[in-house]
């Protein structure tokens, strides 16, 4: 038992854990997804909408330390996304998560304001390990999430995807994976494809652009 809890607490400390190859492809096909979905005009046109409509859930949703408090918050979230792009190669990484009884755990990445550091659960990553289905449309999900949090964007008081699925972080990464998984199958897809919560806002705009059924 002593060598199991050893073994355990080694995978877990940071530097002992890395992307395997097929991992490596993912990531690398993800951020191209990336750079490509966040200069959709659809991405950009919906955000706004919906933002402007107070569709998004943006209260209490900003980082303490965010040096800049934007009057329109989902503009200023879109902007940013305009001017990162993908996330750099060297700023994701892998981890494991410490909490929630490894492998048990559910998260799938972690970021936070502060750090343009993003971490990728490698326990999700790579079937047959993971219980959720992950391909380089899914992580392109995450990245897209995760960098709404790099950003400033935080989650309220409970990090439950179900609870948090119509604030930005949520709409921006499922609204992402939406439109590339719609132009990958070339038409309308079910909401059920789509590897985070749909809000009920964002899907009603997706379904009215022909992007879910």
């Amino acid at each position: 038992m002593r060598l199991f809890v050893a073994a355990l607490v080694l995978l877990t400390l940071p530097g002992c854990v890395s992307f395997s190859e097929t991992q490596r492809a993912q990531v690398e096909d993800a951020r191209s997804l990336v750079s490509r979905v966040v200069e959709d005009p659809r991405f950009e046109a919906v955000l706004l909408d919906m933002g402007a409509n107070d569709e998004i859930e943006w209260e209490g949703r900003l980082a303490s330390g965010l040096t800049e408090r934007p009057a329109d918050p989902t503009r200023w979230l879109v902007d940013r996304y305009k001017e990162a792009g993908a996330p750099q190669t060297e700023n994701i990484r892998p981890y494991v998560p410490y909490l929630g009884f490894w492998p048990l755990s559910k998260t799938r990445a972690a970021a936070g304001y502060g750090s343009d550091e993003i971490k990728l659960n490698v326990v999700y990553l790579e079937r047959p390990t993971s219980r959720i289905v992950r391909d380089p449309i899914s992580i392109a999900n995450t990245l897209v999430h995760e960098s709404a949090h790099t950003f400033g964007q935080v989650h309220g008081d409970s990090q439950e995807a179900s609870v948090n699925a119509c604030d930005a972080a949520y709409v921006a990464g499922t609204l992402a994976e939406a439109l590339l998984r719609s132009d990958a199958a070339g038409g309308a897809i079910g909401e059920k494809e789509i590897s985070s919560p749909v809000c009920s806002e964002l899907s009603e705009r997706l379904q009215a652009r022909g992007v879910l059924r």
